[in-house]
């Protein structure tokens, strides 16, 4: 990448939005998950998507299209057959700087795991293999300090979708950009305010996870924390959070499946008083917190031990589906 185009993709400017994430069980079911992604994208136009970019599943090769008149329901049928490795739809135009387009647009990404072999050893049979789902929402359809009509529709949606479809995970939180996402790879916005108030931006790390991780564990304390019945479990059980009440909201969504929400609305009044809610709640979250890559290296080597683990960090850069996956990442 030229020095010219590094510069273009830096920005000095903080752009700022609200995400969600969705981390669901992947096998032989894209069809099933293509649903979650409709009931998000149902929220818009589906005549406003104007921009699409997929990743085909044998052949890796990339294409961009302009979906102009079209909408994205045609992209969201190759998925749903198991055609496409991963689809990023786009209300923007590509002409746009990316910072015009993050403040403006909503971009909705999808990826399955799918794997020329299935993945052997103890770490996939446990977790097994997870899909993603991350939606950015421009910061205007969200108001400070109280729910804006957009965010009860978006919360509501979330509702039903974990408790109709049954991801694994889903959370919804303030995001902050710098830099275009992917060039970082990391998420260090969350990285360096995880201790205070948590922002995320939202990148490749978890955008493009395919280990199950969330079935049992969550990234962090967020604004919206929708967790399944192995996570409530694991925090000593629905009768032990309801009366320990964590954080302001928690609601009881049946079936051993709770929301965990920090406040009325994820963009806040006062820093330092959400600071205080938000770590109050990261604290009792610790249990099945895995905030940073290395505690998912912690986790996978107690796991496999320490001359397995060793032996797949030697083996992993010569695996052809990861080669094939880095040169085609978005």
């Amino acid at each position: 990448m030229g020095i010219a185009t590094m510069c273009d993709e830096m920005s000095f400017e903080i752009v700022d939005f609200v995400g969600l994430y969705a981390s669901f069980p992947f096998g032989d079911n894209p069809q099933h998950w293509v649903k979650l992604a409709q009931m998000f994208i149902s929220l818009e136009d589906e005549l406003d998507f104007r921009t699409a970019q997929v990743i085909y599943r044998k052949s890796y090769r990339q294409r961009t299209m302009n979906l102009e008149g079209s909408g994205p329901r045609k992209i969201l049928e190759q998925f749903a057959v198991g055609e496409l490795r991963s689809l990023y739809l786009e209300t923007g135009r590509p002409e746009q700087h990316w910072v015009e387009r993050s403040r403006a647009s909503v971009s909705i990404e999808m990826g399955a795991a799918y794997f020329d072999k299935p993945p052997p050893g103890p770490v996939h049979k446990r977790f097994g293999l997870a899909g993603t789902l991350c939606i950015i929402y421009p910061y205007d359809r969200f108001q400070v300090g109280e729910p804006s009509s957009f965010q009860q529709t978006l919360v509501d949606t979330a509702r039903k979708s974990f408790c109709e479809l049954e991801p694994s995970y889903i959370f919804i939180n303030a995001g902050k950009r710098t830099v275009m996402p992917g060039i970082v790879g990391s998420d260090q916005m969350f990285l360096s305010t995880r201790d205070s108030t948590p922002f995320s931006s939202f990148d490749y790390d978890i955008r493009c996870l395919t280990v199950g991780f969330y079935k049992e564990f969550i990234r962090g304390g967020f604004w919206a924390n929708f967790l399944n019945p192995t996570h409530v479990a694991r925090l000593g059980g629905r009768e032990h959070i309801l009366k320990s009440h964590p954080c302001s909201i928690v609601e009881d969504l049946g079936g051993d499946r709770l929301l965990l929400q920090v406040g009325p609305s994820p963009l806040v009044t006062s820093t330092q008083q959400s600071a205080k809610d938000y770590q109050k709640l990261r604290k009792f979250l610790r249990p099945i917190l895995l905030e940073t890559g290395e505690d998912m290296q912690k986790l996978q080597y107690g796991i496999l031990g320490a001359s397995e683990y060793e032996r797949i960090l030697r083996e992993a850069p010569k695996s052809e589906t990861l080669r094939k996956i880095r040169r085609r990442r978005f």
